[in-house]
């Protein structure tokens, strides 16, 4: 029984530094984002910089990827918006939803996890909310 938990344990560890790899590279996006905002890149520029901030990611392929940001760039929904450029980017379940199957009843590393999201993203979202389209 000990052997099977502490297997467990690893497991839920490993899982918990997969996605928290995936918070930093979503992180990074966001700050792409947000300098796209601000106007200190175009459009084109933020697109590659997502593409190449993305290129370590296991859970987004890189044609797929670059399809939405295409089909994103006219998107003006307001950024509190759940149909938002910036919801989709920063958006916990978008992210979890990749690890479905592993994270399936570990409610306490989804726990863990969203307060490591909203510890990243609730100052971004401030930042983002702040300026006007």
């Amino acid at each position: 029984m000990v052997m099977k938990k502490d297997k467990k344990t690893q497991m839920n560890l490993e899982l918990k530094v997969r996605i928290q790899k995936e918070l930093v590279i979503t992180q990074c996006v966001a700050y792409q984002y947000i300098a796209f905002l601000k106007n200190e890149i175009s459009y084109e520029q933020f697109m590659l910089n997502a593409v190449k901030e993305r290129k370590d990611s296991e859970v987004v392929w890189e044609e797929a990827f670059i399809d939405w940001l295409i089909r994103e760039e006219d998107n003006d929904l307001p950024f509190q918006s759940s149909g938002s450029t910036w919801t989709a980017i920063t958006d916990l379940d978008n992210l979890i939803c990749n690890f479905e199957e592993e994270m399936d009843g570990e409610e306490e590393l989804y726990d863990v996890i969203e307060k490591q999201h909203d510890e990243i993203f609730t100052p971004l979202d401030r930042i983002v909310f702040g300026i006007n389209k």
